[in-house]
């Protein structure tokens, strides 16, 4: 059975480094959460993220590497995000951020997952 480390937080140490650190202690493959996160705060205060580490090791190492967008649930664009980052090689999964603000459709939600 291939082990898989379900939270890999990708960050400044760099894909070999965290390749390296997989390899020492016999992990086979990791979902990435790419930390620090890295892009653009909207208008509103939303944050529109961005995934260039995550997309990088995905391309880099298909076999050993996906990774989990974030989507800030105040992103005006956030049905659309939603619906597009199964699209995006190697994303798996999405994480909703600041939960306080009002909850999508279930039916973008099942957009993701109608792969």
């Amino acid at each position: 059975m291939a082990i898989i480390d379900g939270q890999v937080h990708l960050n400044h140490l760099g894909i070999e480094a965290c390749l390296g650190a997989m390899d020492a202690v016999g992990i086979d493959g990791a979902i990435i959460d790419q930390y620090p996160p890295t892009g653009t705060r909207l208008e509103n205060g939303a944050y529109r993220y961005a995934y260039a580490m995550s997309e990088q090791a995905v391309l880099r190492f298909p076999a050993r590497f996906s990774y989990v967008a974030r989507i800030d649930n105040r992103d005006p664009d956030r049905d659309r995000l939603i619906a597009e980052a199964r699209s995006h090689r190697g994303c798996l999964g999405f994480a909703s951020i600041n939960r306080r603000a009002p909850r999508w459709p279930a039916t973008v939600t099942a957009r993701f997952f109608a792969r």
